[in-house]
């Protein structure tokens, strides 16, 4: 089984389902289940990110911005840069994962995370806007 783990990453080739499903990486997931994962069983990373490609886009934003921020006299933030040259990459993974993520996952995580914090900030027996938003769209 490692030795089919070995290789490219088998992302390149999956085809969209594979990709929103993330059925492609189950079996690294069914393989670390049962044995320790170690950097030789991993698959290849992918040609776009390599380290060396990801550092050339950020030192091309990065000085870009600065350009930027001269002109308009103000003070260059790395936050911004990285933003600004990921927002598509990250904004089109973040819609998949809100549009694949079943609503039950998402009342669980409010039930064990959220629910605590909410009664800790707001006084008993009152429900602020933010938690009549949020339970009104996690009810069935």
């Amino acid at each position: 089984m490692a030795e089919k783990l070995k290789g490219p990453c088998p992302y390149s080739t999956a085809n969209w389902l594979s990709r929103f499903i993330y059925w492609w990486i189950f079996p690294l997931f069914r393989y670390g289940f049962r044995h320790p994962l170690t950097q030789d069983i991993l698959y290849d990373v992918l040609p776009e990110d390599q380290s060396h490609l990801l550092g050339d886009r950020m030192e091309k934003s990065w000085n870009d911005h600065v350009k930027k921020c001269e002109k308009k006299g103000k003070k260059p933030s790395l936050y911004w840069a990285v933003i600004a040259e990921f927002k598509w990459e990250w904004g089109i993974n973040g819609i998949f994962l809100v549009v694949s993520v079943p609503r039950d996952q998402m009342r669980i995580e409010w039930d064990a995370f959220m629910k605590p914090e909410v009664s800790i900030i707001l006084p008993q027996g009152t429900k602020g806007i933010f938690s009549v938003l949020i339970i009104t769209l996690l009810h069935k």
